[in-house]
């Protein structure tokens, strides 16, 4: 490119015009030449803002500083091509938020001058025919970038071609540390297959492992379906146990009672209504005639007064005998002797009260004749 090479010429004049310490060889003005063009070119023209600029060339070296600053004012343009690291980070703090990554980037930038190798025309040289090497090889574009930066790192290799000037040999020994870096991929892509195919068998066997567990699982589900089953049929067998069980139990209970009370209905019955009717029938009728006491009413009256005072008699006790037989309460000839002695005790009532009705009636007529 002639704008480098009349770069180039221009400083290597300056330098001789005034001599200074420090001052750089030929090579290193190429080499800071080079990618001074190289970043101008990859930038978009014109430049509106710093960040459309994207390309920055970051160095420590004043004089490379004092050039950009040279260019920039000759070629009149915005902005400049070369930047101090500090002066990076006081432009990126218009854009990057503080944070603990941009602090550290900061101070790190104070450690950046003290970092800076210094230049080694060799190894630029070795580095520059490594690359020129390279693409003389057909599909390079294919090669990965892990690769080439293995290449232009082989320390081996960059001794071999500083001191071999012939290109074909060059050539020969860029080929060779290709194949080594190739038989070393091979190695690391065997290693990984290798690796893989151990975590493949890792994950069948685990796989196999999930599904014994799961077979496992599920049989353990099936078994306790099946138990599950069963207890709920000797579950419903032994409800209809206790149903039978109730019923029964119930229908002894029924039979009990019956039968308790089928006693106490023959106790009652015989106790409390045929000893006395029969002792109504034998003192009423007899009881007159052995003692006869009044000749007024005559034997039936006498008979006939002597069984209603019985049977009042009667009907009072056998009321009260009752409560002992609770199981007699419902039964329907109790019932019937309830409402007879009801109807009994009402028509007494009635007779009572017409006979007082009547002897009040005779005293009133006395007392009437008297006067």
């Amino acid at each position: 490119d002639q704008r480098v090479v009349n770069d180039i010429l221009t400083q290597m004049e300056f330098e001789k015009r005034h001599p200074a310490r420090g001052a750089k060889s030929y090579e290193q003005w190429e080499h800071d030449m080079v990618l001074w063009h190289f970043v101008r070119d990859k930038r978009p023209s014109p430049l509106e803002s710093p960040l459309d600029a994207i390309y920055w060339i970051v160095t420590v070296d004043f004089r490379f500083l004092g050039f950009d600053a040279y260019k920039k004012d000759r070629l009149n343009e915005p902005f400049q091509t070369c930047l101090h690291p500090s002066t990076l980070v006081q432009m990126l703090q218009f854009w990057v938020p503080r944070t603990a990554q941009f602090e550290e980037a900061m101070l790190s930038s104070l450690r950046l001058p003290f970092l800076f190798q210094e230049f080694d025309p060799n190894s630029e040289r070795v580095t520059i025919r490594i690359i020129e090497t390279l693409g003389r090889f057909e599909n390079i574009g294919d090669l990965s970038k892990e690769t080439i930066a293995a290449i232009l790192m082989n320390d081996a290799l960059r001794q071999k071609l500083s001191v071999e000037s012939d290109i074909k040999k060059q050539v020969e020994l860029v080929r060779e540390a290709l194949i080594e870096e190739q038989q070393k991929l091979e190695k690391r892509l065997k290693a990984a297959f290798k690796t893989s195919e151990e975590l493949e068998k890792k994950i069948h066997q685990k796989d196999e492992t999930i599904r014994e567990l799961t077979e496992k699982i599920n049989n353990m589900q099936e078994g306790l379906s099946l138990i599950r089953k069963q207890l709920d049929e000797k579950k419903k067998k032994e409800e209809r146990l206790e149903e039978r069980i109730d019923y029964l139990e119930g229908m002894e209970r029924t039979r009990i009672e019956n039968a308790q009370r089928r006693t106490e209905i023959f106790r009652f019955t015989a106790c409390w209504i045929f000893i006395p009717i029969i002792l109504l029938i034998v003192i009423g009728f007899y009881g007159p005639r052995l003692f006869y006491i009044s000749t007024r009413l005559g034997v039936w009256g006498q008979t006939i007064g002597i069984w209603i005072l019985l049977l009042i008699v009667w009907l009072w006790i056998a009321e009260k005998r009752s409560k002992k037989y609770p199981r007699i309460q419902d039964w329907s000839v109790f019932k019937i002797i309830q409402k007879f002695k009801k109807w009994f005790f009402g028509i007494l009532g009635l007779l009572l009260v017409g006979i007082l009705i009547n002897a009040l009636w005779d005293i009133l007529e006395n007392l009437l004749k008297i006067k």
